[in-house]
């Protein structure tokens, strides 16, 4: 979080109240590698395996205990963690992979970032609002089929995203997918060198 501690830094120097970027990758598919794993995983159970290893993989089982809060770990405790992860999904289980991954990113790990969003601007006064996450054009987007906001998975380049250095040249810039629609729509507003 320290680049978007230090922006926040900067920005406050100038202005008292900013937009950020938050939510964008997730409502609009901004992470193409991270959906490759699930490409044609129409099968639920295969899909919930996948996707759920690939979380998990943040927070080690013997772990889990002392990671949740006491509250929340006391409410999972008659559960698998596995079990909890597949309730979240139950309300789209008959969506498509990718449209799924994204609607489970977008009910827990969205959260966290928009903590981080908040503390790291308040910290120096400023406050932040995220108009990718407008009401209106979060339920427009998830009305949207998933190639709207994707191209093609089977092009996908698979990354580490813990890998130090730029992506940018290395990855992004062979494909140019993910959050098509919303670099098509701002293309009419901003230069190409910003929407590419």
């Amino acid at each position: 979080s320290y680049p978007n501690y230090y922006i926040a830094g900067l920005a406050a120097k100038f202005v008292k109240v900013a937009l950020g970027g938050a939510g964008g990758d997730e409502v609009f598919a901004g992470y193409p590698w991270r959906y490759e794993l699930v490409a044609g995983l129409d099968d639920a159970q295969a899909f919930d395996r996948a996707y759920y290893d690939y979380w998990s993989r943040l927070v080690p089982e013997a772990e889990k205990p002392s990671f949740f809060a006491d509250e929340v770990w006391n409410q999972a405790r008659d559960r698998s963690t596995f079990d909890l992860y597949r309730s979240v999904l139950e309300p789209v289980a008959q969506l498509e992979p990718l449209e799924k991954a994204l609607y489970f990113e977008a009910k827990t790990f969205l959260h966290g970032l928009l903590v981080v969003e908040d503390k790291v601007s308040m910290a120096h006064g400023l406050e932040s609002r995220v108009p990718f996450l407008d009401n209106d054009l979060v339920d427009f987007s998830m009305k949207l089929p998933a190639r709207a906001k994707l191209g093609n998975l089977a092009e996908v380049v698979r990354l580490d995203e813990n890998e130090p250095g730029g992506k940018q040249a290395r990855y992004y810039q062979r494909t140019r997918d993910g959050k098509i629609i919303l670099r098509k729509m701002m293309g009419r507003y901003i230069p190409s060198q910003i929407t590419d």
